[in-house]
């Protein structure tokens, strides 16, 4: 059986719209606190322009507003947002994988008593706190974040010495 498939050319709002829309709602998924100002200066300055897409002024132009969005830099310069220094205090304290999709591995570089994770939200809020007990260097623990909605988070690995180790992880689906 032979199938025929039709295809055409189609441009416009009709199509800009979908294409824009997901590639914010890739953005928000990465980022939840992100403002309708940032998402659109992050469009904006995250557009290139080719021989069609003719910039005319600040503006941009009313067919092509700034061009066309590249969703991978606009992720890239997203995920650069989040300030978080990573400092590994803790030996070589590893946090992988990242991405993850909620079930965090930590591999101990030293050994460390009363290690307690927490974890933060893009916006510094405490969303998680697992308790991990004594930890020796080499030692795997798993720190479960399932239930936490899919984004960009911080974790921090505090021992009861005060010592602590930070790391950025992206939860994913």
């Amino acid at each position: 059986m032979c199938k025929f498939w039709w295809y055409a050319g189609m441009s416009g709002t009709s199509m800009a719209a979908p294409v824009a829309t997901g590639i914010l709602a890739l953005w928000l998924e990465a980022a939840p606190w992100l403002t309708q100002a940032q998402a659109k200066a992050l469009a904006k300055n995250n557009a290139w322009t080719d021989s069609r897409t003719v910039q005319s002024g600040v503006n941009g132009s009313n067919t092509w507003g700034w061009g066309k969005i590249d969703a991978h830099e606009g992720m890239l310069a997203l995920l650069a947002t989040v300030n978080v220094d990573e400092q590994p205090e803790i030996g070589s304290t590893l946090v992988f994988p990242n991405p993850s999709r909620g079930i965090v591995n930590v591999l101990f570089g030293s050994t460390r008593e009363a290690m307690v994770a927490e974890v933060y939200d893009a916006r510094g809020a405490l969303v998680h706190t697992q308790r991990m007990g004594t930890v020796t260097d080499g030692q795997y623990a798993q720190l479960d974040v399932t239930h936490l909605q899919k984004g960009m988070f911080v974790v921090r690995l505090v021992s009861v010495d005060g010592v602590s180790s930070t790391h950025r992880v992206m939860l994913i689906e």
